[in-house]
């Protein structure tokens, strides 16, 4: 039972990596771009604080996703060591 309940909680964390790499994507493809745009306006003379400030946001959401990849891993390591140290 407990073998069981661990593969279940090992499978759920990789499931949970997975979907967090995939959503660290998100903001860093928007900095990249925004980046572009911001350097464009800032060319042309035009003010971007806006655009800093979001572009700011994005950067402490890739800051949050990746302290959670970096604790789902610890989790992950530890899980499967504890699963093959079972076997």
């Amino acid at each position: 039972m407990a073998l069981t309940t661990a593969k279940t909680t090992l499978a759920g964390q990789i499931q949970r990596l997975r979907t967090e790499q995939t959503q660290l994507d998100g903001p860093t493809k928007r900095i990249e771009d925004l980046t572009k745009r911001t350097q464009g306006a800032v060319a042309a003379g035009k003010q971007a604080l806006d655009a800093a400030n979001a572009i700011a946001q994005l950067e402490n959401e890739q800051v949050v996703r990746r302290t959670t990849i970096e604790r789902l891993d610890t989790n992950i390591e530890k899980l499967l060591s504890e699963y093959v140290s079972k076997d």
